[in-house]
Protein backbone atom coordinates (compact mmCIF):
# COMPACT_ATOMS: atom_id res chain seq x y z
CA UNK A 1 0.00 0.00 0.00
CA UNK A 2 3.11 2.24 -0.12
CA UNK A 3 2.44 3.71 3.33
CA UNK A 4 -1.12 4.83 2.53
CA UNK A 5 -3.37 4.63 5.63
CA UNK A 6 -6.09 2.01 5.50
CA UNK A 7 -9.61 2.79 6.66
CA UNK A 8 -10.14 1.69 10.24
CA UNK A 9 -11.75 -1.74 10.74
CA UNK A 10 -15.53 -1.60 10.96
CA UNK A 11 -18.53 -3.86 11.45
CA UNK A 12 -21.60 -3.59 9.21
CA UNK A 13 -24.54 -5.72 8.19
CA UNK A 14 -23.81 -5.17 4.49
CA UNK A 15 -20.57 -4.40 2.69
CA UNK A 16 -21.05 -3.54 -0.99
CA UNK A 17 -18.12 -3.43 -3.40
CA UNK A 18 -17.52 -2.63 -7.04
CA UNK A 19 -14.21 -4.31 -8.02
CA UNK A 20 -11.47 -2.66 -10.09
CA UNK A 21 -11.61 -2.70 -13.87
CA UNK A 22 -9.01 -4.60 -15.85
CA UNK A 23 -7.84 -1.40 -17.53
CA UNK A 24 -8.57 2.22 -16.63
CA UNK A 25 -9.55 3.79 -13.36
CA UNK A 26 -13.15 4.89 -13.69
CA UNK A 27 -13.91 8.25 -12.05
CA UNK A 28 -17.62 7.74 -11.57
CA UNK A 29 -20.06 6.37 -9.08
CA UNK A 30 -21.67 2.97 -9.17
CA UNK A 31 -25.23 4.10 -8.70
CA UNK A 32 -26.39 0.47 -8.47
CA UNK A 33 -24.66 -0.21 -5.16
CA UNK A 34 -25.65 3.29 -3.97
CA UNK A 35 -29.33 2.42 -4.46
CA UNK A 36 -28.87 -0.90 -2.63
CA UNK A 37 -27.05 0.82 0.23
CA UNK A 38 -29.86 3.37 0.60
CA UNK A 39 -32.50 0.62 0.58
CA UNK A 40 -30.64 -1.40 3.22
CA UNK A 41 -30.26 1.66 5.46
CA UNK A 42 -33.93 2.51 5.02
CA UNK A 43 -34.72 -0.90 6.54
CA UNK A 44 -32.45 -0.31 9.52
CA UNK A 45 -29.33 -2.17 8.36
CA UNK A 46 -25.83 -0.72 8.51
CA UNK A 47 -23.94 -0.57 5.22
CA UNK A 48 -20.65 0.58 3.71
CA UNK A 49 -19.47 0.76 0.09
CA UNK A 50 -16.11 0.44 -1.65
CA UNK A 51 -15.96 1.57 -5.29
CA UNK A 52 -12.47 0.45 -6.34
CA UNK A 53 -12.30 2.35 -9.62
CA UNK A 54 -13.44 5.60 -8.10
CA UNK A 55 -10.69 5.42 -5.48
CA UNK A 56 -7.94 3.88 -7.63
CA UNK A 57 -7.80 0.69 -5.54
CA UNK A 58 -6.25 -2.56 -6.74
CA UNK A 59 -7.47 -6.09 -6.01
CA UNK A 60 -4.84 -6.39 -3.27
CA UNK A 61 -6.04 -3.12 -1.74
CA UNK A 62 -9.61 -4.43 -1.73
CA UNK A 63 -8.65 -7.75 -0.19
CA UNK A 64 -6.72 -6.04 2.59
CA UNK A 65 -9.48 -3.57 3.41
CA UNK A 66 -12.25 -6.20 3.33
CA UNK A 67 -10.16 -8.55 5.46
CA UNK A 68 -10.15 -5.96 8.26
CA UNK A 69 -13.94 -5.51 8.24
CA UNK A 70 -16.73 -7.59 9.75
CA UNK A 71 -20.00 -8.04 7.90
CA UNK A 72 -22.99 -10.34 7.58
CA UNK A 73 -23.33 -10.01 3.78
CA UNK A 74 -20.72 -9.12 1.17
CA UNK A 75 -22.39 -7.91 -2.04
CA UNK A 76 -20.20 -7.73 -5.14
CA UNK A 77 -21.45 -5.83 -8.19
CA UNK A 78 -20.18 -7.23 -11.49
CA UNK A 79 -19.82 -6.29 -15.09
CA UNK A 80 -17.76 -8.28 -17.55
CA UNK A 81 -14.54 -6.30 -17.10
CA UNK A 82 -14.66 -6.53 -13.28
CA UNK A 83 -15.62 -10.20 -12.96
CA UNK A 84 -12.04 -11.61 -12.72
CA UNK A 85 -11.31 -9.18 -9.89
CA UNK A 86 -14.66 -9.99 -8.25
CA UNK A 87 -13.76 -13.68 -8.16
CA UNK A 88 -10.34 -13.03 -6.58
CA UNK A 89 -11.85 -10.75 -3.95
CA UNK A 90 -14.66 -13.19 -3.12
CA UNK A 91 -12.23 -16.09 -2.76
CA UNK A 92 -10.05 -14.11 -0.36
CA UNK A 93 -13.12 -12.94 1.57
CA UNK A 94 -14.27 -16.51 2.07
CA UNK A 95 -10.89 -17.38 3.63
CA UNK A 96 -11.00 -14.48 6.10
CA UNK A 97 -14.77 -14.59 6.71
CA UNK A 98 -15.89 -18.24 6.45
CA UNK A 99 -19.34 -17.43 7.88
CA UNK A 100 -20.05 -14.36 5.73
CA UNK A 101 -22.66 -14.59 2.99
CA UNK A 102 -21.31 -13.66 -0.47
CA UNK A 103 -23.77 -12.57 -3.15
CA UNK A 104 -22.86 -11.56 -6.69
CA UNK A 105 -25.09 -9.14 -8.59
CA UNK A 106 -25.18 -7.09 -11.77
CA UNK A 107 -25.74 -7.92 -15.43
CA UNK A 108 -22.73 -10.21 -15.88
CA UNK A 109 -23.40 -12.36 -12.84
CA UNK A 110 -27.16 -12.57 -13.42
CA UNK A 111 -26.80 -13.77 -17.01
CA UNK A 112 -23.95 -16.17 -16.20
CA UNK A 113 -25.15 -17.37 -12.80
CA UNK A 114 -24.89 -21.12 -13.44
CA UNK A 115 -21.28 -20.99 -14.60
CA UNK A 116 -20.25 -18.67 -11.76
CA UNK A 117 -21.87 -20.79 -9.04
CA UNK A 118 -20.44 -24.06 -10.36
CA UNK A 119 -16.95 -22.67 -10.91
CA UNK A 120 -16.70 -20.70 -7.66
CA UNK A 121 -18.07 -22.52 -4.60
CA UNK A 122 -17.20 -19.61 -2.31
CA UNK A 123 -20.08 -17.60 -3.88
CA UNK A 124 -23.29 -18.37 -1.97
CA UNK A 125 -25.84 -16.95 -4.41
CA UNK A 126 -26.38 -14.68 -7.40
CA UNK A 127 -29.02 -11.95 -7.59
CA UNK A 128 -30.89 -12.31 -10.88
CA UNK A 129 -32.37 -8.85 -11.20
CA UNK A 130 -32.58 -5.46 -9.53
CA UNK A 131 -30.76 -5.73 -6.23
CA UNK A 132 -32.55 -3.37 -3.84
CA UNK A 133 -35.37 -5.66 -2.68
CA UNK A 134 -33.37 -8.86 -3.14
CA UNK A 135 -30.53 -7.76 -0.86
CA UNK A 136 -32.90 -6.37 1.76
CA UNK A 137 -34.82 -9.68 1.72
CA UNK A 138 -31.55 -11.54 2.11
CA UNK A 139 -30.54 -9.40 5.09
CA UNK A 140 -33.95 -9.85 6.71
CA UNK A 141 -33.86 -13.62 6.27
CA UNK A 142 -30.35 -13.94 7.73
CA UNK A 143 -31.05 -11.60 10.64
CA UNK A 144 -34.29 -13.43 11.50
CA UNK A 145 -32.79 -16.92 11.14
CA UNK A 146 -35.03 -17.84 8.18
CA UNK A 147 -33.91 -19.87 5.15
CA UNK A 148 -32.52 -17.32 2.70
CA UNK A 149 -33.16 -19.77 -0.16
CA UNK A 150 -36.84 -18.85 -0.01
CA UNK A 151 -36.36 -15.26 -1.22
CA UNK A 152 -37.28 -14.27 -4.78
CA UNK A 153 -34.91 -13.60 -7.65
CA UNK A 154 -31.76 -15.55 -6.78
CA UNK A 155 -29.82 -18.58 -7.98
CA UNK A 156 -27.90 -20.79 -5.58
CA UNK A 157 -26.06 -24.07 -5.52
CA UNK A 158 -27.36 -27.30 -3.96
CA UNK A 159 -24.61 -29.84 -4.41
CA UNK A 160 -23.88 -29.95 -8.12
CA UNK A 161 -27.30 -28.55 -9.05
CA UNK A 162 -28.09 -24.86 -9.60
CA UNK A 163 -31.47 -23.87 -8.23
CA UNK A 164 -33.52 -20.81 -9.14
CA UNK A 165 -36.08 -19.27 -6.81
CA UNK A 166 -39.33 -17.55 -7.80
CA UNK A 167 -38.91 -14.85 -10.43
CA UNK A 168 -38.76 -11.40 -8.86
CA UNK A 169 -40.84 -8.48 -10.08
CA UNK A 170 -39.15 -5.39 -11.47
CA UNK A 171 -39.46 -2.37 -9.19
CA UNK A 172 -42.38 -0.20 -10.29
CA UNK A 173 -42.87 2.63 -9.55
CA UNK A 174 -39.22 3.59 -9.24
CA UNK A 175 -40.26 6.56 -7.10
CA UNK A 176 -40.73 4.07 -4.24
CA UNK A 177 -36.96 3.68 -3.94
CA UNK A 178 -34.99 5.93 -1.58
CA UNK A 179 -32.48 8.24 -3.24
CA UNK A 180 -29.04 6.66 -3.68
CA UNK A 181 -26.52 6.87 -0.83
CA UNK A 182 -23.90 9.43 -1.86
CA UNK A 183 -21.06 8.39 0.47
CA UNK A 184 -18.50 8.89 -2.31
CA UNK A 185 -19.55 12.36 -3.41
CA UNK A 186 -16.27 13.94 -2.29
CA UNK A 187 -14.29 11.61 -4.57
CA UNK A 188 -16.69 12.14 -7.49
CA UNK A 189 -16.42 15.92 -7.35
CA UNK A 190 -12.71 15.94 -6.59
CA UNK A 191 -12.06 13.96 -9.77
CA UNK A 192 -14.13 16.40 -11.82
CA UNK A 193 -16.79 13.81 -12.44
CA UNK A 194 -20.47 14.41 -13.07
CA UNK A 195 -22.90 13.21 -10.42
CA UNK A 196 -24.65 10.10 -11.70
CA UNK A 197 -28.43 10.23 -11.99
CA UNK A 198 -30.85 7.46 -12.92
CA UNK A 199 -34.20 8.69 -14.17
CA UNK A 200 -35.33 5.39 -15.69
CA UNK A 201 -34.45 1.73 -16.06
CA UNK A 202 -34.56 -0.58 -19.05
CA UNK A 203 -34.39 -0.17 -22.81
CA UNK A 204 -36.85 -0.68 -25.64
CA UNK A 205 -34.10 -1.43 -28.15
CA UNK A 206 -33.00 -4.88 -29.31
CA UNK A 207 -29.32 -4.41 -30.14
CA UNK A 208 -27.68 -7.75 -30.86
CA UNK A 209 -24.64 -6.95 -28.74
CA UNK A 210 -26.33 -5.61 -25.59
CA UNK A 211 -27.18 -7.61 -22.45
CA UNK A 212 -29.58 -5.06 -20.95
CA UNK A 213 -32.82 -6.48 -22.36
CA UNK A 214 -31.82 -10.03 -21.44
CA UNK A 215 -31.03 -8.89 -17.90
CA UNK A 216 -34.40 -7.24 -17.31
CA UNK A 217 -36.05 -10.25 -18.97
CA UNK A 218 -35.00 -12.35 -15.97
CA UNK A 219 -37.66 -10.52 -13.92
CA UNK A 220 -41.38 -9.85 -14.31
CA UNK A 221 -42.56 -6.43 -15.46
CA UNK A 222 -42.13 -3.74 -18.12
CA UNK A 223 -38.73 -3.45 -19.77
CA UNK A 224 -38.70 0.34 -19.44
CA UNK A 225 -39.85 2.29 -16.37
CA UNK A 226 -39.36 5.98 -15.69
CA UNK A 227 -39.24 7.98 -12.49
CA UNK A 228 -41.52 10.98 -12.18
CA UNK A 229 -39.94 14.32 -13.14
CA UNK A 230 -40.75 15.58 -9.61
CA UNK A 231 -38.74 12.75 -8.03
CA UNK A 232 -35.76 13.29 -10.34
CA UNK A 233 -35.56 17.05 -9.89
CA UNK A 234 -36.10 16.82 -6.13
CA UNK A 235 -33.07 14.54 -5.91
CA UNK A 236 -31.00 16.90 -8.07
CA UNK A 237 -31.96 19.83 -5.82
CA UNK A 238 -30.94 17.91 -2.70
CA UNK A 239 -27.55 17.09 -4.20
CA UNK A 240 -27.06 20.69 -5.35
CA UNK A 241 -27.88 22.05 -1.90
CA UNK A 242 -25.94 19.47 0.12
CA UNK A 243 -22.81 19.13 -2.00
CA UNK A 244 -22.75 22.14 -4.30
CA UNK A 245 -22.72 19.90 -7.38
CA UNK A 246 -23.94 21.46 -10.61
CA UNK A 247 -23.04 18.82 -13.21
CA UNK A 248 -25.13 15.66 -13.58
CA UNK A 249 -24.88 12.65 -15.88
CA UNK A 250 -28.00 10.61 -16.58
CA UNK A 251 -26.77 7.03 -16.86
CA UNK A 252 -30.10 5.57 -18.07
CA UNK A 253 -29.82 2.90 -20.75
CA UNK A 254 -31.99 5.27 -22.76
CA UNK A 255 -33.46 8.31 -21.06
CA UNK A 256 -36.30 8.74 -23.61
CA UNK A 257 -39.22 6.49 -22.81
CA UNK A 258 -41.52 4.90 -25.39
CA UNK A 259 -44.17 6.87 -27.25
CA UNK A 260 -45.42 10.38 -26.68
CA UNK A 261 -45.29 9.94 -22.89
CA UNK A 262 -41.54 9.41 -23.09
CA UNK A 263 -40.98 12.85 -24.64
CA UNK A 264 -43.54 14.49 -22.37
CA UNK A 265 -41.74 13.17 -19.30
CA UNK A 266 -38.49 14.83 -20.40
CA UNK A 267 -40.25 18.09 -21.25
CA UNK A 268 -41.73 18.20 -17.76
CA UNK A 269 -38.33 17.37 -16.30
CA UNK A 270 -36.76 20.25 -18.25
CA UNK A 271 -39.48 22.63 -17.07
CA UNK A 272 -39.01 21.62 -13.42
CA UNK A 273 -35.23 22.06 -13.68
CA UNK A 274 -35.69 25.58 -15.10
CA UNK A 275 -38.21 26.49 -12.39
CA UNK A 276 -35.87 25.20 -9.66
CA UNK A 277 -33.21 27.83 -10.49
CA UNK A 278 -30.48 25.23 -9.91
CA UNK A 279 -28.32 26.60 -12.74
CA UNK A 280 -27.09 23.07 -13.42
CA UNK A 281 -25.75 21.28 -16.49
CA UNK A 282 -26.29 17.67 -17.43
CA UNK A 283 -25.43 14.89 -19.87
CA UNK A 284 -27.88 12.32 -21.27
CA UNK A 285 -27.71 9.07 -23.25
CA UNK A 286 -30.12 8.29 -26.08
CA UNK A 287 -30.49 6.85 -29.57
CA UNK A 288 -29.96 8.95 -32.67
CA UNK A 289 -33.57 8.47 -33.80
CA UNK A 290 -34.73 10.03 -30.51
CA UNK A 291 -33.05 13.38 -31.14
CA UNK A 292 -35.92 15.79 -31.90
CA UNK A 293 -35.54 19.55 -32.27
CA UNK A 294 -38.24 21.01 -30.01
CA UNK A 295 -37.56 18.48 -27.24
CA UNK A 296 -33.85 19.20 -27.32
CA UNK A 297 -34.41 22.94 -27.36
CA UNK A 298 -36.34 22.47 -24.10
CA UNK A 299 -33.61 20.28 -22.64
CA UNK A 300 -30.86 22.70 -23.64
CA UNK A 301 -32.68 25.59 -21.99
CA UNK A 302 -32.69 23.50 -18.80
CA UNK A 303 -28.94 22.80 -18.98
CA UNK A 304 -28.35 19.91 -21.39
CA UNK A 305 -24.66 20.14 -22.28
CA UNK A 306 -23.84 16.82 -23.94
CA UNK A 307 -25.66 13.88 -25.53
CA UNK A 308 -24.08 10.43 -25.60
CA UNK A 309 -25.13 8.45 -28.68
CA UNK A 310 -24.36 4.85 -29.55
CA UNK A 311 -23.97 5.28 -33.29
CA UNK A 312 -21.76 2.14 -33.44
CA UNK A 313 -21.24 2.22 -37.23
CA UNK A 314 -21.85 4.33 -40.31
CA UNK A 315 -22.21 1.27 -42.56
CA UNK A 316 -25.92 0.41 -43.13
CA UNK A 317 -25.26 -3.32 -43.51
CA UNK A 318 -23.37 -3.40 -40.22
CA UNK A 319 -26.12 -1.51 -38.39
CA UNK A 320 -28.62 -4.11 -39.58
CA UNK A 321 -26.46 -6.89 -38.13
CA UNK A 322 -26.21 -4.93 -34.89
CA UNK A 323 -30.00 -4.77 -34.63
CA UNK A 324 -29.96 -0.98 -34.32
CA UNK A 325 -33.23 0.93 -34.60
CA UNK A 326 -31.46 4.06 -35.85
CA UNK A 327 -29.95 4.07 -39.34
CA UNK A 328 -27.13 6.12 -40.88
CA UNK A 329 -29.56 8.86 -41.94
CA UNK A 330 -30.77 9.12 -38.34
CA UNK A 331 -27.16 9.35 -37.19
CA UNK A 332 -26.31 12.16 -39.59
CA UNK A 333 -29.49 14.06 -38.82
CA UNK A 334 -28.98 13.77 -35.05
CA UNK A 335 -25.39 14.98 -35.18
CA UNK A 336 -26.35 17.89 -37.44
CA UNK A 337 -29.22 18.91 -35.17
CA UNK A 338 -27.07 18.76 -32.02
CA UNK A 339 -24.46 20.91 -33.72
CA UNK A 340 -27.13 23.41 -34.77
CA UNK A 341 -28.38 23.61 -31.17
CA UNK A 342 -24.89 23.91 -29.69
CA UNK A 343 -25.12 20.64 -27.76
CA UNK A 344 -21.99 18.49 -27.64
CA UNK A 345 -22.17 14.90 -28.87
CA UNK A 346 -20.17 11.99 -27.49
CA UNK A 347 -20.25 9.23 -30.08
CA UNK A 348 -19.74 5.56 -29.33
CA UNK A 349 -18.45 3.39 -32.17
CA UNK A 350 -17.85 -0.36 -32.55
CA UNK A 351 -16.18 -0.84 -35.95
CA UNK A 352 -15.47 -4.58 -35.68
CA UNK A 353 -17.89 -7.50 -35.51
CA UNK A 354 -17.89 -11.12 -36.75
CA UNK A 355 -19.26 -10.06 -40.14
CA UNK A 356 -17.27 -6.87 -40.79
CA UNK A 357 -16.19 -6.28 -44.39
CA UNK A 358 -13.55 -4.10 -46.00
CA UNK A 359 -16.23 -1.81 -47.45
CA UNK A 360 -17.83 -1.34 -44.02
CA UNK A 361 -14.48 -0.57 -42.45
CA UNK A 362 -13.72 2.02 -45.12
CA UNK A 363 -17.08 3.74 -44.47
CA UNK A 364 -16.30 3.92 -40.76
CA UNK A 365 -12.79 5.22 -41.40
CA UNK A 366 -14.26 7.97 -43.58
CA UNK A 367 -16.55 8.92 -40.69
CA UNK A 368 -13.73 8.83 -38.13
CA UNK A 369 -11.56 11.01 -40.33
CA UNK A 370 -14.38 13.49 -40.86
CA UNK A 371 -15.02 13.84 -37.12
CA UNK A 372 -11.34 14.11 -36.17
CA UNK A 373 -10.80 16.94 -38.64
CA UNK A 374 -13.97 18.75 -37.64
CA UNK A 375 -14.26 18.25 -33.90
CA UNK A 376 -10.96 16.99 -32.56
CA UNK A 377 -10.96 13.70 -30.67
CA UNK A 378 -13.58 14.37 -28.04
CA UNK A 379 -16.85 13.54 -29.68
CA UNK A 380 -15.66 10.16 -30.95
CA UNK A 381 -12.77 8.62 -29.04
CA UNK A 382 -9.79 7.49 -31.14
CA UNK A 383 -9.50 4.53 -28.78
CA UNK A 384 -12.87 3.27 -30.02
CA UNK A 385 -11.12 2.25 -33.25
CA UNK A 386 -10.06 -0.89 -31.38
CA UNK A 387 -13.61 -1.73 -30.24
CA UNK A 388 -15.23 -4.99 -31.28
CA UNK A 389 -18.56 -6.61 -30.48
CA UNK A 390 -17.87 -8.63 -27.36
CA UNK A 391 -19.86 -11.83 -26.77
CA UNK A 392 -21.47 -10.77 -23.52
CA UNK A 393 -23.92 -13.21 -21.88
CA UNK A 394 -27.44 -13.05 -23.22
CA UNK A 395 -26.47 -11.46 -26.57
CA UNK A 396 -26.77 -12.51 -30.19
CA UNK A 397 -23.04 -11.91 -30.52
CA UNK A 398 -22.33 -14.65 -27.98
CA UNK A 399 -24.53 -17.02 -29.97
CA UNK A 400 -22.44 -16.31 -33.09
CA UNK A 401 -19.22 -16.96 -31.18
CA UNK A 402 -20.62 -20.23 -29.82
CA UNK A 403 -21.75 -21.41 -33.26
CA UNK A 404 -18.26 -20.81 -34.64
CA UNK A 405 -16.38 -22.36 -31.71
CA UNK A 406 -14.74 -19.04 -30.79
CA UNK A 407 -15.50 -19.11 -27.06
CA UNK A 408 -12.76 -20.08 -24.63
CA UNK A 409 -12.95 -21.40 -21.12
CA UNK A 410 -11.06 -18.58 -19.40
CA UNK A 411 -13.91 -16.03 -19.43
CA UNK A 412 -12.24 -13.87 -22.08
CA UNK A 413 -12.99 -13.91 -25.80
CA UNK A 414 -10.76 -12.29 -28.40
CA UNK A 415 -11.93 -10.53 -31.54
CA UNK A 416 -13.08 -12.97 -34.22
CA UNK A 417 -14.45 -12.39 -37.70
CA UNK A 418 -15.16 -14.60 -40.69
CA UNK A 419 -13.03 -12.57 -43.14
CA UNK A 420 -9.31 -13.50 -42.71
CA UNK A 421 -8.11 -10.12 -43.97
CA UNK A 422 -10.42 -8.20 -41.63
CA UNK A 423 -9.28 -10.47 -38.80
CA UNK A 424 -5.76 -9.14 -39.34
CA UNK A 425 -6.93 -5.52 -39.59
CA UNK A 426 -8.88 -5.85 -36.36
CA UNK A 427 -6.04 -7.50 -34.45
CA UNK A 428 -3.56 -4.84 -35.58
CA UNK A 429 -5.79 -1.97 -34.45
CA UNK A 430 -6.73 -3.65 -31.16
CA UNK A 431 -3.05 -4.27 -30.42
CA UNK A 432 -2.03 -0.73 -31.34
CA UNK A 433 -4.85 1.02 -29.47
CA UNK A 434 -3.84 -0.79 -26.30
CA UNK A 435 -0.24 0.35 -26.75
CA UNK A 436 -1.02 4.04 -27.41
CA UNK A 437 -3.71 4.45 -24.74
CA UNK A 438 -1.35 6.44 -22.45
CA UNK A 439 -1.09 9.08 -25.21
CA UNK A 440 -4.83 9.80 -24.95
CA UNK A 441 -5.66 12.73 -22.61
CA UNK A 442 -8.87 11.25 -21.25
CA UNK A 443 -6.84 8.35 -19.85
CA UNK A 444 -5.46 10.69 -17.19
CA UNK A 445 -7.25 11.38 -13.95
CA UNK A 446 -5.04 14.40 -13.43
CA UNK A 447 -6.79 16.29 -16.23
CA UNK A 448 -10.22 15.93 -14.64
CA UNK A 449 -13.39 16.03 -16.74
CA UNK A 450 -12.28 17.39 -20.10
CA UNK A 451 -15.83 17.93 -21.31
CA UNK A 452 -16.18 20.80 -18.85
CA UNK A 453 -12.48 21.57 -18.18
CA UNK A 454 -12.92 20.79 -14.49
CA UNK A 455 -9.14 21.04 -13.95
CA UNK A 456 -9.27 24.73 -14.94
CA UNK A 457 -6.70 24.41 -17.71
CA UNK A 458 -5.86 27.60 -19.59
CA UNK A 459 -7.64 28.11 -22.90
CA UNK A 460 -4.48 27.54 -25.00
CA UNK A 461 -3.70 24.29 -23.16
CA UNK A 462 -7.33 23.15 -23.24
CA UNK A 463 -7.55 23.85 -26.97
CA UNK A 464 -4.27 22.03 -27.59
CA UNK A 465 -5.55 18.92 -25.78
CA UNK A 466 -8.60 18.92 -28.03
CA UNK A 467 -6.40 19.08 -31.13
CA UNK A 468 -4.15 16.34 -29.74
CA UNK A 469 -7.13 14.00 -29.53
CA UNK A 470 -7.86 14.65 -33.20
CA UNK A 471 -4.21 14.14 -34.18
CA UNK A 472 -4.11 10.85 -32.30
CA UNK A 473 -7.26 9.78 -34.15
CA UNK A 474 -5.87 10.77 -37.53
CA UNK A 475 -2.76 8.71 -36.83
CA UNK A 476 -4.90 5.67 -36.02
CA UNK A 477 -6.96 6.20 -39.19
CA UNK A 478 -3.70 6.27 -41.17
CA UNK A 479 -2.61 3.01 -39.52
CA UNK A 480 -5.96 1.41 -40.31
CA UNK A 481 -5.80 2.44 -43.99
CA UNK A 482 -2.18 1.26 -44.15
CA UNK A 483 -3.23 -2.12 -42.70
CA UNK A 484 -6.06 -2.41 -45.23
CA UNK A 485 -3.52 -1.86 -48.02
CA UNK A 486 -1.09 -4.45 -46.65
CA UNK A 487 -3.39 -7.37 -45.80
CA UNK A 488 -4.28 -8.34 -49.42
CA UNK A 489 -0.63 -8.92 -50.29
CA UNK A 490 0.21 -12.56 -51.06
CA UNK A 491 2.36 -14.42 -48.54
CA UNK A 492 5.23 -14.72 -47.98
CA UNK A 493 6.05 -11.00 -48.13
CA UNK A 494 9.54 -10.36 -49.61
CA UNK A 495 12.18 -9.20 -47.14
CA UNK A 496 12.65 -5.85 -48.85
CA UNK A 497 8.91 -5.20 -48.45
CA UNK A 498 9.08 -6.16 -44.79
CA UNK A 499 11.83 -3.59 -44.28
CA UNK A 500 9.53 -0.96 -45.80
CA UNK A 501 6.70 -2.04 -43.48
CA UNK A 502 8.99 -1.67 -40.47
CA UNK A 503 9.85 1.85 -41.62
CA UNK A 504 6.15 2.70 -41.91
CA UNK A 505 5.42 1.41 -38.41
CA UNK A 506 8.33 3.33 -36.94
CA UNK A 507 6.97 6.54 -38.44
CA UNK A 508 3.54 5.89 -36.97
CA UNK A 509 5.00 5.12 -33.54
CA UNK A 510 7.17 8.25 -33.68
CA UNK A 511 3.99 10.29 -34.14
CA UNK A 512 2.38 8.66 -31.11
CA UNK A 513 5.56 9.17 -29.07
CA UNK A 514 5.60 12.88 -29.84
CA UNK A 515 2.00 13.28 -28.68
CA UNK A 516 2.72 11.25 -25.56
CA UNK A 517 5.73 13.43 -24.72
CA UNK A 518 3.72 16.61 -25.12
CA UNK A 519 0.90 15.23 -23.02
CA UNK A 520 3.29 14.33 -20.21
CA UNK A 521 4.30 17.97 -19.96
CA UNK A 522 0.67 19.07 -19.78
CA UNK A 523 -0.18 16.51 -17.10
CA UNK A 524 2.86 17.50 -15.02
CA UNK A 525 1.97 21.18 -15.27
CA UNK A 526 -1.68 20.52 -14.38
CA UNK A 527 -0.60 19.13 -11.00
CA UNK A 528 0.43 22.63 -9.96
CA UNK A 529 -1.85 24.85 -12.04
CA UNK A 530 -5.56 25.13 -12.67
CA UNK A 531 -8.61 24.93 -10.47
CA UNK A 532 -8.41 22.69 -7.43
CA UNK A 533 -11.82 21.45 -6.28
CA UNK A 534 -12.46 21.81 -2.58
CA UNK A 535 -12.82 18.39 -1.00
CA UNK A 536 -16.11 17.78 0.76
CA UNK A 537 -16.35 16.46 4.27
CA UNK A 538 -18.62 13.52 4.94
CA UNK A 539 -20.09 12.37 8.22
CA UNK A 540 -19.29 8.76 7.35
CA UNK A 541 -15.84 7.99 8.85
CA UNK A 542 -15.20 4.98 6.62
CA UNK A 543 -16.05 6.93 3.46
CA UNK A 544 -13.86 9.81 4.64
CA UNK A 545 -10.86 7.53 5.23
CA UNK A 546 -11.47 5.75 1.92
CA UNK A 547 -11.48 9.08 0.12
CA UNK A 548 -8.13 10.05 1.66
CA UNK A 549 -6.63 6.72 0.62
CA UNK A 550 -8.06 7.10 -2.89
CA UNK A 551 -6.48 10.53 -3.36
CA UNK A 552 -3.04 9.04 -2.79
CA UNK A 553 -3.65 5.95 -4.89
CA UNK A 554 -4.87 7.97 -7.89
CA UNK A 555 -1.82 10.21 -7.80
CA UNK A 556 0.31 7.08 -7.93
CA UNK A 557 -1.65 5.77 -10.91
CA UNK A 558 -1.22 9.04 -12.82
CA UNK A 559 2.53 8.95 -12.17
CA UNK A 560 2.70 5.30 -13.26
CA UNK A 561 0.86 6.07 -16.50
CA UNK A 562 3.34 8.83 -17.28
CA UNK A 563 6.19 6.38 -16.80
CA UNK A 564 4.70 3.75 -19.12
CA UNK A 565 6.72 3.45 -22.31
CA UNK A 566 5.34 1.29 -25.12
CA UNK A 567 8.02 -1.11 -26.36
CA UNK A 568 8.55 -0.23 -30.03
CA UNK A 569 10.22 -3.56 -30.79
CA UNK A 570 7.39 -5.59 -29.23
CA UNK A 571 4.71 -3.58 -31.04
CA UNK A 572 6.38 -3.81 -34.45
CA UNK A 573 7.15 -7.50 -34.01
CA UNK A 574 3.58 -8.29 -32.94
CA UNK A 575 2.06 -6.39 -35.88
CA UNK A 576 4.44 -7.95 -38.40
CA UNK A 577 3.60 -11.39 -37.03
CA UNK A 578 -0.09 -10.67 -37.58
CA UNK A 579 0.47 -9.42 -41.13
CA UNK A 580 2.88 -12.11 -42.29
CA UNK A 581 1.18 -15.17 -40.81
CA UNK A 582 -2.24 -16.72 -41.24
CA UNK A 583 -5.13 -15.16 -39.37
CA UNK A 584 -5.76 -16.30 -35.82
CA UNK A 585 -7.64 -19.54 -35.39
Amino acid sequence: MNGAPLPKPMEVDLLLIFPPFQRLVVSMENIGIEYIAASARAHGFTCAMINAGLHGLSVNDMVEIIGRCRYRVLGISTIHWTLPAAVKIAKAARETHPDGHIVFGGIEAALDAERILLAHPFVDCVSLGEGERTVVSLLLALSEGRDWRDIEGIAYRRGDVICYTRTAKLIDPLDDLPFPARDDMAAVLDAGGAVSMSSSRGCTGRCAFCSVRAFYGLSRGDFWRGRSPLSVVTEMQEIREQYGARLFSFIDETVVGPGKKGGDRLREMAQRIRESDMSCEFFMTMRADQVEKTLFQDLKSAGLRKVEIGIESMAPSQLRRYGKIANTEDNRRALSLLEELGIAAEIFMVPFDPGVTRAEMEKNLDFYGERFKKCGGYDVSPLSMGNYLYPYPGTGTKAIYAQNGWLRGNHHASFRTKDPEMQKVGEVLIRLVGAVEPAFPMSYLGLGNLWINSAGLSEPVYGRINRMCGELGELLVAVARWTLSVTPRPLPIPMEDIAALIGDLRRFLAGFAQLRKELRGIVSASKNDGAKPQALKTGNPFARELYALGQQRKLQITDEMQDREPDEYDIITAILDLLTEGAAT
